[in-house]
């Protein structure tokens, strides 16, 4: 896990596309190994209930999704919208803010402990593997390792003090702000009141952007994190598609309920993402 500076992908092309191009690039990209519908089944929709295959279904046509990939089970699935939405940061990241100034770095974490700034969660870690009640309380590994890291670099500032993104035991470590940490979810389980609970006490605590990206295509799952804890923000892989696709089907209720997400500012596109981060950016503080 080497941190890159975004800086030096100016030169790879992606920097002359526009937005809408970089997020269509994602889709496709997420239709080579998880969007698809299998037997009449999409990917990102819950077999066990109806109302989620037939959205599931709308959402999946109106994204263009044609392909029927082999079924991959969840940790796949989440590793995978990981990954791509990991790339589409970096397409997205060099056309926000000013990177003379300041470089973007996006992270894959397997476990959280493994860098400097949450060294003390490792002892945590292994209390809890000797202490049934420990790890009861905190539930899984998972619950201690976000996704994504996105942190900035700056000039030295005298005054100002960086979190060390790069894990422990490396040399030369790149030191930046952490400003936010994302949680890659493809669809969000029918178990809703734990799922809402585990993703929300990941760490941060309001001290950086926490944010969820889904392509969930129930409204009430969606629903369930989005209203659950103030600080945390759901973003939705096709939000765009998925407000079209319910706006012109029988499907008023989940309509109704994404709106005011929507209006709310609890739901947003993963397009909205990258500028959020920006200006979370702006006005954090500098740890």
């Amino acid at each position: 896990m080497v941190a890159t500076s975004l800086r030096e992908r100016r030169a790879s092309g992606v920097a002359g596309q526009s937005l809408f191009d970089v997020r269509k690039d994602y889709h496709r990209k997420l239709q080579e190994r998880l969007w698809s519908v299998r037997n009449g089944l999409p990917s990102n929709s819950d077999p066990t209930s109806a109302r989620s295959v037939e959205i599931g279904r709308a959402l999946a046509e109106a994204a263009g999704v044609t392909v029927d990939l082999p079924s991959l089970d969840r940790a796949s699935l989440a590793a995978e919208l990981e990954r791509h939405t990991k790339g589409f940061f970096e397409a997205v990241f060099p056309r926000v803010g000013d990177l003379d100034e300041a470089s973007w770095l996006v992270e894959m974490a397997g476990a959280t402990v493994e860098f400097a700034q949450y060294d003390r969660l490792a002892t945590t870690r292994r209390s809890a593997a000797n202490d049934g009640q420990l790890a009861a309380l905190l539930c899984s590994d998972c619950t201690l390792a976000p996704d994504l890291f996105v942190g900035r670099t700056r000039p030295p500032v005298e005054g100002v003090q960086y979190a060390v993104l790069k894990p422990l035991g490396q040399e030369n470590l790149t030191e930046a702000a952490l400003v936010g940490v994302v949680v890659c979810k493809w669809r969000i389980s029918g178990d809703i009141g734990q799922e809402g609970v585990d993703l929300l006490r990941r760490p941060g605590a309001g001290a950086w952007y926490t944010s969820i990206v889904t392509c969930e295509p129930l409204s009430a799952r969606l629903a369930s994190i989005a209203f659950s804890h103030h600080g945390r923000y759901v973003y939705h892989v096709a939000l765009r598609e998925l407000r079209e696709v319910l706006s012109r089907q029988d499907w008023w209720d989940s309509r109704d309920l994404v709106d005011l997400m929507v209006d709310q500012g609890r739901l947003r596109d993963v397009s909205d993402l990258p500028g959020d981060l920006a200006a979370r950016a702006g006005t954090a503080v500098w740890r």
